[in-house]
């Protein structure tokens, strides 16, 4: 299986990542996931799945997949592809607007976003 993925680039390509047999139930379109581009490790969202690919070059595996907060409902992904089609956008650029920044693209841990959350909240709380 063969994963779409794009990434917060002003591009409207996707690329083609294989799908290691242990991903393979896990990853959905919205997922979020690690791979590698050069010497770069990346992290993009999972724009489309297909059984076979016509790319014809080398094709690199997804090395991992983020937690699942991070994954993206269908109903928010389809609001995404709207934005992007309606806004003629690159799907990369909707995404990096939409998702927050301290969790966009990158690795991060559930409880560092959660205690960072909080304590936003209340400072909010007390500067009110």
């Amino acid at each position: 299986m063969f994963a779409r993925i794009t990434f917060p680039i002003s591009s409207f390509q996707t690329f083609t990542y294989s799908i290691p047999v242990e991903y393979q139930k896990q990853v959905t379109t919205g997922s979020c996931v690690h791979t590698t581009m050069g010497n770069r490790k990346l992290t993009g969202y999972v724009v489309a799945i297909e059984k076979n690919t016509s790319f014809s070059g080398k094709i690199k595996d997804i090395s991992g997949i983020h937690d699942s907060e991070l994954n993206l409902p269908k109903e928010l992904w389809k609001t995404l592809e709207w934005m992007s089609k309606y806004y003629i956008t690159p799907l990369g650029q909707v995404l990096k607007a939409a998702i927050p920044q301290r969790i966009q693209f990158y690795s991060r841990n559930f409880f560092d976003i959660f205690d960072f959350s909080i304590t936003f909240l209340n400072y909010l709380i007390l500067t009110i």
